[in-house]
């Protein structure tokens, strides 16, 4: 239910019913035998059957923030109103992770809301005293300027030492370095290094299994050679798609031979704890494209 067909939810705005395709090569039609028909028929009809199966589970999981009705005989998947907060937050979980669905010049709208939404959970989820800051290019909070001195005021946060010198950096680069989330507890004042620190990237990548490679970018497999600090850290990974899966009456990981050795927040995790910490309503940053998508589309 991870890739594009089944997690984006697509809804068709002719009708309000979703309508859920098929990827190119699982295409009964390929070699010109009708979908039904023999093998091909059947691992059709399989594929499609445990689609539906999933979305009836998210729809108990995600409960009153699921914008869809699995209809009686599981064949349909109808578009409800999107009257609450929650609802929207699901719909904006719902469009970030369904990018290539969205026009080039506003998938940027949808990237920096999801870093803002993905930033207020972090803040929610640091204990009391923790100095939670975006890194990101776009939204940085602390940390402005060449992504080299971004990186040594923000070693320098954390008590340890940078590895890396400018010359290893191009000139003009402004980028995040793989981060867009960090946090760490001052101590109360104590100066000594080996402090409590959490950094975190977020994503909204859909190609295949490139959030688990993506997944590495904050974590201290990938920095910890320059970045030197007491202890390895812990790293987050937030997306906007939706990894569980029903294993009987059991949540389960998609995709669990790809989780990596960070904490991953997906749609399930963000929108659970958005209502656990009652900021829903700050956790909903893109409402104005969500609300033009929903016009388009009721």
């Amino acid at each position: 239910m991870y890739g594009e067909q089944t997690d984006a939810d697509v809804v068709n705005p002719s009708g309000g019913i979703v309508d859920i395709g098929l990827d190119d090569d699982d295409s009964d039609a390929a070699d010109g035998t009708p979908p039904g028909s023999g093998h091909l028929g059947t691992r059709y009809e399989m594929r499609v059957a445990s689609w539906f199966a999933n979305l009836a589970f998210r729809a108990k999981l995600f409960g009153d923030a699921y914008p869809f009705k699995l209809s009686g005989d599981s064949q349909e998947l109808e578009a409800l109103p999107v009257n609450s907060q929650v609802r929207e937050l699901y719909v904006q979980m719902l469009m970030s992770a369904s990018l290539r669905l969205v026009p080039k010049r506003r998938r940027d709208e949808l990237t920096e809301s999801f870093e803002e939404t993905s930033h207020e959970i972090f803040k929610q989820l640091m204990p009391l005293g923790w100095e939670v800051h975006r890194f990101g290019a776009k939204g940085a909070s602390r940390y402005e300027g060449l992504l080299y001195d971004k990186l040594v005021a923000l070693t320098k946060d954390l008590r340890g030492t940078f590895g890396l010198e400018r010359r290893h950096y191009k000139p003009h680069d402004r980028g995040d370095g793989g981060l867009d989330l960090v946090a760490w507890h001052p101590m109360a004042g104590d100066t000594r290094e080996g402090v409590p620190i959490a950094l975190a990237q977020c994503g909204c990548t859909s190609d295949g299994d490139a959030w688990s490679m993506k997944s590495l970018e904050a974590a201290p497999a990938k920095l910890a050679g320059h970045l030197r600090v007491h202890h390895p850290w812990s790293a987050y990974y937030f997306m906007p798609h939706d990894l569980t899966e029903a294993v009987g009456t059991q949540i389960d990981w998609q995709q669990k031979p790809n989780l990596t050795s960070t904490i991953v927040i997906d749609r399930s995790r963000l929108i659970g704890l958005a209502k656990l910490y009652g900021s829903v309503d700050r956790c909903v940053t893109a409402k104005i494209t969500v609300t033009e998508a929903l016009a388009l589309t009721y």
